[in-house]
Order: structure tokens, then sequence, then C-alpha cells
């Protein structure tokens, strides 16, 4: 169960995190990278724009995509999307921003509630 603080601060270049998730869709694993930076991408879904990516720089193996990104004290920080690469920039890791968690949180509603129904 991961930690959610929503007044987490996003990461920070030069911040090192752990990422935990199953590479290849084998094997749990969890690895240290460093925050590279933050990007701001519009994947054209139709579904808001542009979103902000937490961009590290150790990238996912395929499978990895749903795994967290935690600080050392536990709060989850982000969540893997896949590999990243700009231009002739060298591979790097994207995960979904803490910003982007809170605001999907932000959509659930509440147990019990009889919101929307």
């Amino acid at each position: 169960v991961a930690r959610i603080d929503p007044k987490a601060d996003e990461p920070v270049k030069g911040e090192t995190l752990t990422s935990v998730g199953i590479d290849l869709t084998r094997h749990l694993s969890l690895w240290r990278t460093g925050v590279v930076g933050s990007v701001a991408l519009d994947l054209k879904t139709g579904k808001g724009g542009a979103r902000q990516f937490t961009v590290t720089n150790r990238w996912p193996e395929h499978g990895r995509s749903g795994g967290g990104l935690f600080r050392s004290d536990g709060t989850l920080v982000g969540v893997c999307t896949g590999q990243l690469r700009i231009g002739a920039a060298p591979r790097t890791g994207a995960f979904a921003s803490a910003q982007s968690l809170h605001k999907l949180l932000a959509t659930v509603e509440p147990e019990g509630s009889s919101v929307g129904r």
C-alpha cells in the first residue's frame, strides 16, 4: 500500500527515488534511479492535453508500467508509464507525476458516497 501525500512536492533534478514494479512481467523488483527532471507531454489521447511526467535516468523494462516511484519515506511520487526518448537524447524513464496522481485521485468518489448515482 502506497502512502499518498497530497501535499508532496514533485521530485527534483538529482533526487534519488526507488522504482518498484514487475520487469518483463516475470519478477517483482526494485531499483534506485535519479531524477533527470520533468516534462509536459501531450500524448494526443484527447483527455486534457499535456500532462506532467517525472523523467528518470534509468528506464523501465517492458511490463513495469503501473509500478510505483517512491521517496525513501514511502511516499508515492510517480507511476511508471514507460520509456522516453526525446530527439537524440539517451533513453530515460517516464513516470506520471505526483500532480497527475493527485488530480486523478481527486476524481474518485469517497466510499459509500451517493454522488453521481
